[in-house]
């Protein structure tokens, strides 16, 4: 944020008169220290509690604004102490919505496909009266799940409808390599894939698996895309996130677990986290679907009308082709070492940015 609102102020002052830069954060200590350091740096700050009374920078009382015709804050800082998915929004006006390291921590669900029929199945998670913890899976009934995989159905081109039930698209046309990308088909060895026959013969093997290996899929990513479409619908989304990480639970995007044990005799668990690649070439274009939407006005011209909808041009970037694309070459010489290797570039094999 505050190198952000320092480039544009020294370096174009005109952009910077008109830049609002807002943070939605949900812990009450870093909205705090957000705003310490934004003031610390010479702006002006707004910071907004639920029900709690505004705490602003002296210089940020409100101001009839002449061009709008409303009451508008002149600070340049506007922190929102609260969760993201009850947040308001504050702008129908075209702007950057900037998410590093966001994805990597959202939930994910975790779908296996019926070997027969294509079908995908939903997993749950039963606790039983001892404590113990079980998996099973039935067909897709929760919402979020059905319409991540309507999204994918249909920016791979096969089909419509909001059923978010690949099968029905499967029946009419079959899965294969040269129908759809890998990221929309199921997990499924490609021979197998393309032929029913094979598949039945393959389940009907003694000691056979009935479902394909598990795909963990960003449906909490989703409810954030469909949000920020609602709440900034002329946003454009700038992403950086890991997009592979070591030892993953097994299966398609599968996550890192780690966890805290407290080494006693056995030992016992003391927290667990987790994280999750975000691999924008799988999700590229159900995030720009899930976050585009329709338009009864024109548009802006970063998107282009398909189908009815509106959608969003999304590049995909290494982390050294970024840096090459939109650094200048000054701010690159200032990360390399005297032996001539640039650490910015060298570095963060697995970061892509989606932009």
């Amino acid at each position: 944020m505050v190198d952000v609102l320092t480039f544009l102020r020294d370096e174009h002052p005109e952009v910077y008169e008109r830049t609002r830069y807002e943070v939605v954060e949900i812990s009450s200590a870093l909205a705090e220290r957000q705003r310490l350091q934004a003031e610390r740096a010479g702006f002006t700050v707004d910071l907004v509690k639920p029900g709690v009374k505004r705490v602003s920078s002296p210089a940020a009382e409100p101001s009839s604004s002449p061009s709008s015709g409303s009451t508008t804050d002149r600070a340049q800082v506007r922190i929102s102490n609260v969760d993201f998915f009850d947040w308001a929004g504050s702008s129908k006006e075209s702007c950057y919505f900037i998410a590093l390291e966001v994805f990597d921590n959202f939930a994910h669900d975790m779908i296996r496909y019926n070997l027969e029929t294509l079908e995908p199945m939903q997993a749950v998670v039963t606790i039983d009266n001892t404590g113990d913890f079980s998996l099973l899976y039935e067909p897709v009934t929760d919402p979020v799940i059905r319409r991540y995989l309507g999204y994918r159905r249909l920016v791979s081109g096969t089909g419509g409808g909001n059923s978010g039930h690949p099968a029905a698209a499967a029946a009419a046309a079959p899965f294969s390599s040269s129908h759809l990308p890998v990221s929309a088909t199921p997990p499924i060895n490609p021979l197998l894939l393309s032929s029913p026959l094979l598949r039945k013969i393959y389940t009907s093997l003694p000691f056979a698996p009935n479902l394909s290996t598990p795909e963990f899929i960003p449906t909490k990513q989703i409810l954030f895309l469909e949000k920020l479409r609602e709440a900034l619908p002329y946003h454009r989304l700038l992403v950086s996130d890991f997009d592979s990480l070591p030892d993953a639970v097994e299966g398609r995007n599968g996550p890192v677990v780690q966890t805290s044990l407290i080494m006693t005799s056995p030992p016992r668990k003391l927290s667990s986290d987790f994280f999750s690649p975000h691999r924008p070439p799988t999700t590229t274009d159900s995030t720009s679907r899930a976050a585009s939407r329709n338009h009864r006005r024109s548009p802006p011209p970063d998107l282009i009308g398909v189908r009815g909808f509106k959608h969003r041009h999304v590049g995909v970037y290494d982390h050294a082709d970024f840096l090459t694309r939109f650094g200048s070459q000054d701010e690159l010489k200032g990360t390399t070492t005297k032996d001539g290797d640039n650490v910015m570039l060298s570095m963060y094999k697995n970061v892509k940015f989606m932009f």
